[in-house]
């Protein structure tokens, strides 16, 4: 199904930061100092073009160079279903320690370095795309902007068969740029991983989802227990849903309170019969990890005590 201009435009900006069309940034598919790249609108659609390669495209040519999968399946935004194809690109990741500089922003949303040790999160050093026998340099971590590499090991996680078809023991990994630059995601994923649900011990009745393993990690500060998956549009197993409810009493849903968020936590509450809460918008934050940010811990949890009234564990 097609999708209209601003719909296209938002998907840019989930992959690449904020950004205004027409301008240069600095290339997502290649490492450059001055910005070359641009998004502009075109006819019907939003296209992309590199000056440095003379290379462009649409949306779904520039998630294939991004090593992503390409999203042929996208319903109206609402819905992504991750395609099973092999990832053509290949990505060497050197990893370096926490400093004080790349826990910063960790330390704002008030998650520790013990935390982030848990959730497997680490540091990039450098990002290298391998190409034939070359290792070019995609990304690297500077003081005043880190880069994070959220882990995934098949081995490590108790619904591996439900959720998607790795059986490998081999890393998997999602690596977020806060900045947005050069790029604010990218990852080797494919179909559904999720986030924080092989550390909820057994005797928890009360889950959470939210819509990415920062929050799940808020969450967790807070005393709350939750869990996220790898895209808040991707299309969820039903499988793995009936483990959910088998396992949990009660499932609340605390997606983002701006449009999108709403929408798709609205589908997923009509599809499972679950309850959706949303962050006041008087606080003027959309999620959980931006009232941390905004206005302290103490807040938090208040708004979080709030909003799931009645839960004691």
């Amino acid at each position: 199904m097609e999708i209209n201009k601003q719909e296209q435009l938002s998907l840019y900006h989930k992959y690449l930061g904020n950004f205004k069309p027409g301008r240069n940034i600095l290339s997502p598919i290649r490492d450059e100092k001055t910005p070359s790249f641009c998004v502009f609108y075109k006819g019907d659609k939003y296209l992309w073009y590199d000056f440095g390669i003379q290379q462009g495209g649409d949306i779904n040519s520039l998630m294939k160079r991004m090593g992503n999968t390409p999203l042929y399946a996208l319903n109206k935004i609402d819905i992504i279903k991750s395609l099973p194809v092999e990832n053509k690109y290949e990505y060497d990741i050197e990893e370096t320690s926490f400093s004080h500089e790349s826990l910063t922003y960790w330390n704002e949303y008030n998650i520790p370095l013990e935390i982030l040790k848990i959730f497997n999160v680490g540091v990039v050093k450098t990002l290298y795309l391998k190409k034939e026998k070359k290792k070019i340099i995609i990304a690297s971590s500077r003081y005043y902007n880190p880069i994070y590499i959220y882990k995934y090991l098949s081995s490590q996680n108790h619904c591996t068969g439900i959720l998607n078809n790795y059986e490998d023991n081999l890393l998997h990994w999602k690596i977020y740029c806060p900045s947005g630059k050069p790029f604010k995601w990218k990852s080797n994923l494919h179909g559904l991983w999720i986030d924080g649900y092989n550390i909820i011990p057994d005797n928890i009745s009360t889950l959470i989802i939210t819509k990415s393993r920062k929050d799940v990690m808020v969450l967790h500060t807070l005393g709350y227990h939750a869990i996220s998956f790898n895209s808040e549009v991707i299309n969820i197993n039903v499988e793995f849903f009936k483990l959910l409810k088998n396992r949990f009493k009660n499932i609340y849903i605390l997606y983002d309170n701006d449009e999108t968020g709403i929408k798709n936590a609205k589908r997923l509450a009509e599809k499972f019969n679950i309850i959706c809460k949303y962050i006041p918008h008087n606080m003027e934050c959309k999620d959980i990890s931006d009232v941390v940010k905004k206005h302290g811990k103490k807040t938090a949890i208040k708004i979080v005590n709030h909003l799931f009234y009645g839960i004691n564990n």
